[in-house]
């Protein structure tokens, strides 16, 4: 998930341990800058989600997702549930913060008994942040998430409850 930082290309490689590496375009090469254990993900396979986003001054936004579901019988059931996470603005990029697993609302039919959605980006917008996902491998969804939800889903108290 690549983002800029400080005008050098950066890119999370690796969500637990929290992994960046800087990515030098013209060789095609990248190098291993920083990894960063934490206790968010412990014994959870999380795959990739938005490139990050800032946040605040201090912060990047992104998201990762959890794969679940199982067989039954001869039928699948696949589940993504997406977090919402933030780290630092600034060497090592530590994890700080992740949200509770949640589901984006369905643009397909809901009889499929599959909710595979795959967050692709994240972009601030008037009103919040544009979320668009693929589903099923085949539909682009997209919603706007507003500022107190994204607060809320990283149970953050929201300026008005701080004062700020």
């Amino acid at each position: 998930m690549p983002f800029e930082h400080e005008g050098r290309l950066l890119a999370v490689r690796w969500f637990s341990p929290h992994m960046v590496v800087e990515i030098f375009p013209a060789s095609g090469t990248c190098t291993q800058l920083h990894v960063t254990p934490h206790g968010f993900a412990a014994g959870v396979e999380l795959h990739g989600g938005t490139p990050p986003l800032r946040f605040d001054s201090g912060h990047y936004l992104t998201l990762v997702r959890l794969r679940t579901g199982s067989w039954v019988g001869k039928k699948e059931t696949r589940n993504y549930a997406n977090l919402l996470y933030l780290f630092e603005a600034k060497p090592p990029f530590a994890v700080v913060r992740v949200s509770l697993p949640f589901t984006l609302p369905s643009c397909v039919q809901s009889q499929l008994h599959m909710r595979i959605q795959v967050a692709k980006s994240l972009v601030e917008v008037a009103g919040g942040y544009l979320l668009c996902w693929g589903e099923l491998d085949c539909y682009s969804c997209c919603a706007t998430l507003p500022p107190e939800l994204i607060l809320d889903l990283l149970r953050m108290p929201s300026p008005s409850q701080t004062g700020r």
